[in-house]
């Protein structure tokens, strides 16, 4: 079932309706008899900036939006199964639905907003991140009598309306009780509050002139948020103008009923973004305090990020998070990175392209960049395709200070709001080093910031405000990548990060949030409950999406991952940190890459040169592992680096010994990818035992064969059952 919402005040813009009006001439023409006025020129020009005064306002959006529903009934042949509008956009609910028509509905909304723009002295503030009921308390608390409550959008978004002063100074009382955003909106008039009752009188002594019809679709009321009754149209047309709007309880009435689609008809994305919210919302509840009982998770950082759970899909190298997986969980409202490492800069070009041309609604998504010390330009290229293509999320991984090209970015195309900075450009930062943790949240360095001044990329005014952001807005602790952490246990490594964070921010006193997420041994629904219950603002997944659809990997490759278990993995020298020991987990189960990988740092360890070696053994190696001769293989890699860097290289045979091996871990990988089946025993396989345990827990259900596993399903099937998993085990009483 599908639902078509159409959007009220604040919706409309100049140039909206543009490719509608001369489709719908006739339309067009009966709108201008009936306002005496041309619509056409109102929406596309604005002569005299009209468009934003109510009495223009709500019958261009009556008129534009009415036509946007006639045209997708026209293109597809289908009505939808419900009808709803947020305020004025109700009576395009009630057009659709057949209780008037075009004219009539017109008529009647020159009227609504002739009345309601005739109230003045009045106001409304948006209040983001309290709750109904704290919103009647703050009120209730503080003597706020003259506020009513005029829209409930979502859970945490709530409209309030009353006398201009006192909407003013309400606001101190809103952010001491937590509020996030407390915005007073551009309108002249305290609507769906009490101050519209005798407009609401007068509106309905002329809707009375009217006969209206039985509704053809079912339409849910902004009044009661459930299905108008017949015999009480009138009355509910009468209150909605002085009572608040119940979109949250709208939505959530129609996904209750079954409704999988909910289109807005209209210009804009407003609702969109309110269905996406509500759905988060009420998609992902965890006990934070037994005292008091059901509480909803820190819903902040979907918030502001406008996603539909707080779950990242991590980027993995080689285009592993593949451009179809990004487009694919942009359109399902989650939050993966373009995985860039080993990517050349054209084919990351083309891939950020095609998420753009498929990514058109402004969907989430992001890139990875992975630090290469040995080529940090190529990361500032990566960085420049961002400007080029306005990506507007960054995730670093490796990463121990901040660039100042990372710093250019983030600073980038800024917005004011209060007399704050705004950053557009967000930085995900993924990190396995505790000790770096204070460092990576500091604010921009003054060196940093004077010489973007002096380029001109900032100006004197943003350098001062600046000093009070920090230029990372989420830290994702990794405990899985063999690195200082991976020792450490998560239950102590994330409370700990987690209080730095605090202490920062509060030292600091940043205008921006630092989120803090955690990556690494998550693979279940009960690992990711523990993750939030230790305080997690969000989680990143990466080594169980390898095994979905829309992964990158071979066919083989996926079958090998989807056999693995738990203890299937084991660690083996990184390529890029060869010389120091560092080491990445992968799949051992069906392959030798493993035995050989290891086999291969232990000889780099033991000598200086690759002739030192038995000859026997080399020959193993030649034949086995390189497929060539050493002097063949070394020939080839010469081929790929820098000359100055050969011309070191040629002075000592273990960088000459070191260079070889490392090519081949990094060719075992390519081979993985591309499901070379004569290179099977040769394949390096990134995995972790969270995947093992994911394929444990999809035994015996669709998604065991990763055919059936796409990679939104895993998402939803893992932040679902992780919901249940806690509301069944919190609901326990557990004696010591």
């Amino acid at each position: 079932m599908f639902a078509c919402v159409f959007p009220g005040q604040g919706s409309q813009f100049k140039g909206m309706g543009a490719e509608l009006f001369d489709e719908f001439k006739e339309l067009t023409e009966e709108a201008e008899s009936i306002l005496g006025y041309s619509i056409k020129e109102l929406c596309l020009n604005n002569p005299n900036n009209v468009l934003n005064n109510t009495r223009y306002t709500q019958p261009a959006l009556y008129v534009v939006n009415a036509m946007y529903y006639l045209k997708r009934i026209k293109e597809t042949g289908k009505k939808p199964d419900y009808v709803a509008g947020h305020s004025l956009g109700e009576f395009n609910a009630l057009f659709a639905a057949g209780v008037f028509d075009f004219a009539t509905g017109l008529k009647l909304v020159k009227k609504r907003g002739e009345l309601m723009s005739q109230v003045k002295d009045g106001a409304m503030a948006a209040v983001i991140g309290l709750e109904i009921e704290q919103i009647r308390n703050v009120i209730d608390e503080n003597n706020l009598r003259g506020l009513d409550i005029a829209n409930h959008n979502s859970k945490t978004q709530i409209v309030i309306a009353g006398p201009k002063n006192d909407i003013e100074n309400a606001k101190a009382y809103f952010e001491a009780k937590g509020a996030l955003k407390y915005v007073i909106l551009n309108v002249s008039g305290a609507f769906h509050s009490r101050y519209m009752e005798e407009q609401a009188k007068k509106f309905a002594e002329y809707l009375h002139e009217f006969k209206l019809n039985e509704f053809d679709i079912k339409v849910i009321s902004n009044v009661t948020g459930e299905v108008y009754k017949a015999d009480e149209i009138y009355k509910g047309i009468e209150l909605q103008m002085y009572s608040h709007v119940r979109w949250n309880d709208t939505i959530k009435y129609l996904l209750s009923r079954g409704v999988n689609e909910i289109i807005q008809t209209g210009p804009g994305k407003v609702l969109t973004s309110l269905t996406k919210r509500i759905e988060s919302e009420n998609d992902f509840t965890i006990y934070k305090e037994t005292n008091t009982g059901k509480k909803s998770i820190n819903t902040k950082f979907n918030i502001e990020y406008d996603l539909k759970y707080p779950y990242l899909v991590g980027g993995i190298e080689r285009g592993i998070t593949s451009k179809e997986m990004v487009v694919k969980c942009g359109k399902h409202n989650i939050l993966s990175f373009l995985g860039t490492k080993r990517m050349n800069i054209e084919k990351i070009r083309e891939s950020i392209v095609y998420i753009k041309k498929h990514l058109t609604n402004g969907e989430a998504f992001g890139v990875n960049i992975t630090y290469d010390p040995l080529d940090t330009e190529l990361a500032s290229k990566v960085v420049d395709l961002c400007f080029e293509y306005d990506v507007k999320n960054i995730e670093l991984c490796g990463y121990h200070y901040i660039p100042k090209y990372i710093i250019r970015y983030k600073f980038n195309n800024l917005k004011y709001k209060n007399n704050k900075v705004i950053c557009n450009n967000k930085i995900f930062l993924k990190t396995d080093r505790l000790n770096d943790l204070e460092q990576l949240m500091e604010p921009a360095s003054e060196e940093v910031l004077e010489s973007l001044t002096k380029e001109r990329l900032i100006t004197d005014a943003e350098k001062r405000l600046l000093k009070n952001v920090s230029v990372i807005d989420a830290l994702t602790i990794s405990c899985e990548s063999g690195g200082n952490m991976y020792k450490s246990n998560i239950l102590n490594v994330l409370p700990t990060a987690i209080n730095i964070r605090d202490s920062k921010v509060k030292e600091q006193g940043y205008d921006n949030n630092i989120y803090i997420g955690v990556a690494g041994d998550i693979g279940t629904p009960e690992s990711v409950a523990i993750m939030f219950l230790l305080g997690a603002d969000y989680i990143v997944t990466d080594s169980i999406n390898q095994c979905s659809i829309e992964s990158s990997l071979s066919d083989l490759t996926k079958d090998l991952l989807q056999q693995a278990g738990i203890e299937d993995t084991i660690y083996v020298p990184d390529a890029d940190n060869f010389e120091i020991g560092a080491k990445i987990p992968v799949l051992k189960r069906g392959v030798m890459f493993p035995s050989r990988a290891n086999k291969l740092y232990d000889l780099y360890r033991y000598y200086n040169s690759y002739y030192q070696i038995d000859k026997k053994l080399r020959e193993h190696i030649e034949k086995n592992y390189f497929r060539k001769t050493f002097d063949e293989y070394y020939e080839e890699c010469k081929r790929n680096e820098p000359i100055e860097k050969i011309d070191i290289i040629e002075k000592d045979e273990k960088k000459k010994m070191a260079l070889v091996f490392k090519q081949y871990l990094i060719e075992a990988a390519s081979y993985g990818q591309e499901g070379l089946e004569e290179e099977k025993m040769n394949f390096s396989i990134y995995c972790s035992p969270a995947l093992g345990a994911f394929n444990k827990y999809c035994n015996g259900g669709e998604m065991e064969n990763w055919r059936n596993r796409s990679i939104t399903k895993i998402a939803e099937i893992l932040m679902h059952d992780a919901r249940e998993y806690m509301d069944l085990k919190l609901k326990k009483s557990y004696k010591y």
